[in-house]
């Protein structure tokens, strides 16, 4: 699915630190309302962020690597400076979390 209109740029977000809102995230400049296979690689040193088979973004802060059971949330919040005109929506083919 591509030509939809842009949705350049797009974020991956890691949340830590319970009950909190405190967050990093990785800017993707590539268009979101293209196909994108998206992954992550988590291990007590590192989480590793791959988009399209390709690493993008590794965090080895082992503050933010907490060793606590966690959850896949996939999200998609519309937000614009601008009234949007159209639908924004999120197809999502599968997800597959490895032990």
């Amino acid at each position: 699915m591509t030509g939809r209109g842009t949705r350049t740029p797009f974020r991956s977000f890691i949340h830590y630190e319970s009950m909190s809102t405190t967050q990093k995230y990785f800017v993707h400049e590539e268009d979101a309302s293209d196909w994108h296979t998206m992954a992550m690689d988590w291990r007590p040193g590192a989480l590793k962020i791959y988009r399209d088979g390709a690493l993008v973004w590794t965090i080895t802060d082992p503050f933010v690597i907490a060793d606590v059971s966690h959850r896949v949330c996939i999200q998609l919040d519309a937000r614009a400076t601008r009234a949007l005109t159209t639908p924004v929506r999120m197809y999502v083919d599968y997800v597959r979390v490895y032990r």
